[in-house]
């Protein structure tokens, strides 16, 4: 009877703590057996899924998730991107060209100062440039066989000048249209400098008839011909602007003489171009029919 009545006394409270833990398993929202069991169960398989295809996966991601990882390269500026690109290869992109040794800023100067030229002045280029190297040192007029006319100036009104200074007209003026193509520009120069040893065969030299100090002459009397036009031109330019207040007129003399000393800069580049050119041609040429005369000499062996 004692046992029993505990049994009695111990009844309700297990029926009491069977049904509140029931009730907590149908009311509590915390408890997810469902998920909890599913991921569980899944978490090994999906890890060994991407340990073993880890490699595949990332090469076959799209374009856009590889530009993302790499945030650095991705969130730069455009100035940034642009000097990337500029200095590629560790090293700077000029824009000087390899064949002229001149920049598109010197060659766009140039042209456009060569067209402002007047006919009148470039048919007489030749002879300013000529004029003014054989004043200079006038032991070069051996280059165009009027040796004999020095310490006098007939060699100006003699028609080996005359003809040569229009040559070298023709070749420049081939040479400043075609400056945007270099390749083509170089080959009416180098023309013109085999006309040199074309002359040096027809009067059977056996030696060079070009000193060399003509090439530095060169160079110095087409840059002095260059400084005399643009003084020339910047001497209108401050006569029409006589009537505006000094310190406008100051700040376009500063700007004429900045001005100035790039056209000069750029002068000087073409005249090294035109005078290295020239001297290559005469160079090539010369050495062209030394070698046909060796084959010409060999030819006449064989035939004795």
């Amino acid at each position: 009877m004692g046992n029993s009545g505990s049994r009695g006394a111990q009844h309700p409270q297990d029926a009491k703590r069977r049904s509140s833990k029931q009730r907590e398993e149908s009311v509590s929202p915390i408890r997810f057996p469902e998920y909890r069991i599913r991921s569980e169960s899944l978490a090994h398989t999906q890890s060994a899924r991407k340990l073993s295809s880890f490699r595949r996966d990332d090469e076959e991601e799209p374009p856009i998730i590889a530009i993302n990882k790499n945030r650095s390269k991705s969130f730069r500026s455009a100035s940034q991107l642009q000097t990337s690109r500029y200095f590629a290869g560790g090293r700077r992109k000029s824009d000087i060209c390899e064949t002229t040794g001149l920049s598109m800023h010197q060659k766009a100067i140039l042209t456009a100062r060569w067209r402002q030229l007047p006919q009148g002045i470039v048919f007489d280029l030749g002879k300013r440039v000529f004029g003014t190297l054989f004043q200079k040192d006038p032991n070069l007029l051996v280059v165009i066989k009027l040796e004999h006319l020095q310490g006098t100036d007939a060699w100006r009104d003699h028609v080996n000048f005359h003809m040569h200074a229009q040559r070298f007209t023709h070749a420049l003026s081939q040479c400043m249209r075609h400056l945007l193509e270099p390749i083509v520009a170089a080959d009416r120069l180098q023309e013109f400098g085999a006309t040199y040893a074309e002359m040096e065969d027809s009067e059977n030299f056996h030696r060079t008839l070009i000193p060399h100090s003509y090439w530095d002459r060169l160079i110095s009397a087409m840059t002095s011909v260059a400084k005399e036009f643009h003084e020339n031109s910047s001497q209108k330019s401050r006569r029409n602007s006589l009537s505006v207040s000094s310190a406008l007129l100051a700040t376009n003399e500063r700007l004429d003489l900045q001005t100035d000393a790039t056209n000069i800069s750029a002068w000087s580049a073409l005249a090294i171009f035109v005078a290295n050119q020239i001297r290559f041609g005469y160079d090539m040429e010369r050495m062209l029919r030394a070698e046909l005369k060796k084959l010409g000499i060999n030819d006449q062996r064989k035939v004795a």
